[in-house]
């Protein structure tokens, strides 16, 4: 308050009284602060309720400052709100309008489908025709596409028809559901990676050990007591000389309802230069009868004059008595063996077996 006319007390021009304070007289479009101050709201703002508020169309963001608020599919321009024209699409990354992802603005400002051409992609990525090179996944050493491999990285694996990495049957390495591995898919005893029955294999590559037949043994006749006959002068025996056959069938024929294992042996030794030598240095012949699969492997060292053959029928074995020829013709040797099979006495013998073991 001031002292007015000397000697009594009022409130400056401007202000009036309201109580025992002197405050500011408020325009209509002025608020009075806590101070007895008054003021304007800030821009793009009313008073509403005694207090400032956004104008319609406007929000407060995070720096309490009104701003326009577009509507979905809006977005501000020059003051207002405005929509992307043609085919564009708002984009906030650049506060503008631009063509949809995948397409391109031509000449003539109009968006056009982008069609990627094929390029030859680096090691590890494949061609994708709406985003070019992209990385293969984590299995894939190199691949055709986002799900099948042409190469696998870990060691073992290799892609399936379907492009999956899975275990590489026949490189020699046991991993995930094999139960052995001799180096090739099919060998005496392990067929496509698991061991066949009777078979006991060890190892990496895996060696297979066939199931050793057992002798029945045969009561002897007891001997009647000779005369004592005066002795004779004991012949001193020769040694027989047998020429080793250049190929010969070694142990017996063995036979189940689809494959038929027989064990050849060879006069003199024989190295290969590589597994595809090895595996069709012996050949087979079938006078008679279906043609089955034949595989026959070279056993590792020492035993390299071994050779297992396997024959596989997948209607199964002949029920009827018939002759393999095998033969060889390799680095100027050659050698020869006729191997009879007779399926019925096969099984009768392991009939017999069975009937004197559960005796």
């Amino acid at each position: 308050m001031v002292i007015i006319g000397g000697n009594s007390c009022g409130c400056p021009q401007g202000k009036i009284l309201q109580g025992s304070l002197c405050i500011s007289q408020c325009q209509s479009d002025e608020l009075l602060d806590s101070n007895g101050n008054c003021f304007t709201c800030a821009a793009n703002e009313i008073i509403s309720g005694l207090q400032c508020t956004c104008k319609k169309g406007y929000s407060r963001n995070s720096c309490g400052v009104c701003t326009l608020a577009c509507e979905t599919g809006q977005f501000p321009f020059q003051g207002g709100c405005a929509v992307c024209p043609l085919n564009t699409v708002y984009k906030t990354e650049i506060n503008g309008c631009d063509c949809p992802s995948g397409q391109y603005k031509d000449l003539y400002g109009v968006c056009q489908q982008l069609v990627l051409k094929a390029i030859v992609c680096p090691s590890g990525q494949y061609f994708d025709a709406t985003n070019g090179c992209v990385s293969c996944p984590g299995s894939c050493k190199t691949c055709s596409s986002a799900t099948k491999c042409t190469a696998c990285v870990t060691t073992g694996y290799s892609p399936n028809s379907a492009g999956a990495c899975v275990p590489t049957c026949g490189d020699g390495l046991i991993i995930g559901a094999e139960t052995c591995d001799t180096g090739n898919s099919y060998s005496s005893g392990c067929i496509n990676c698991q061991i066949q029955a009777g078979y006991t294999c060890t190892g990496q590559p895996s060696v297979c050990q066939a199931p050793k037949p057992t002798t029945p043994t045969v009561p002897t006749t007891p001997t009647v007591p000779t005369t004592p006959t005066t002795p004779t002068t004991p012949t001193v025996p020769t040694t027989p000389t047998t020429a080793a056959k250049a190929l010969y069938q070694s142990g017996t024929v063995n036979v189940n309802s689809n494959n038929v294992f027989i064990t050849l042996m060879t006069n003199p030794t024989f190295t290969f230069l590589n597994p595809t030598d090895m595996q069709s240095f012996i050949k087979s012949d079938f006078p008679s009868g279906p043609k089955p699969t034949v595989y026959c492997s070279q056993r590792p060292n020492p035993n390299l004059n071994t050779f297992d053959c396997l024959l596989i029928y997948p209607s199964g074995v002949p029920n009827t008595q018939f002759a393999v020829n095998f033969s060889y013709n390799y680095q100027g040797k050659t050698g020869a063996t006729t191997v009879n099979v007779d399926p019925f006495a096969v099984s009768n013998s392991l009939a017999a077996t069975r009937s004197r073991n559960a005796n």
